[in-house]
């Protein structure tokens, strides 16, 4: 999946209403952000509230909602060792946190 086709997924979601347009717009921002030269394309759905997930399959699998302006991400999802962060503000730039994370 390139961004390209992210980017048509995402308008799709909104389209449909299952992404709310507060979303789909930090969705975007976030999305362009990403360091792809250095980090996979992550796998994208809707979580059924409006909000979007992208998930990363690395060595610490991690999960970003995207829920309005807000970010939230679990580090070792799935597993008796995840650690949740919740209600970051999403400020136009990727947590450095996250960053280490999906580029792992």
């Amino acid at each position: 999946m390139t961004t390209s086709v992210m980017l048509g997924m995402l308008e799709k979601y909104k389209k449909h209403s299952m992404v709310t347009d507060a979303t789909s717009e930090t969705a975007k921002a976030f999305i362009d952000l990403i360091p792809f030269h250095s980090v996979a394309l992550p796998k994208m759905s809707v979580d059924g509230s409006g909000g979007l997930l992208l998930i990363w399959q690395t060595s610490t699998r991690t999960l970003v909602t995207i829920d309005d302006e807000r970010l939230h991400y679990v580090t070792n999802a799935s597993t008796s060792k995840a650690e949740y962060h919740d209600n970051i503000p999403f400020d136009g730039t990727i947590p450095e946190e996250i960053l280490q994370c999906i580029t792992g």
